[in-house]
């Protein structure tokens, strides 16, 4: 069963993983994940709008 540490064993293991061109960065020494940040809106009708 997954708990804190495990996730984080996980985490820690990826050090550099490329989603399509997005950066995902996470080791012991770095735990910022990505460099980006971005905002989705998401309508009552449940689409994207921006």
């Amino acid at each position: 069963m997954p708990n804190a540490r495990s996730l984080r064993d996980a985490l820690e293991g990826l050090r550099r993983f490329d989603l399509s061109g997005l950066g995902l960065g996470y080791g012991a020494d770095d735990r910022s994940g990505l460099d980006f940040a971005d905002l989705a809106v998401i309508g009552s009708d449940g689409r994207f709008r921006r």
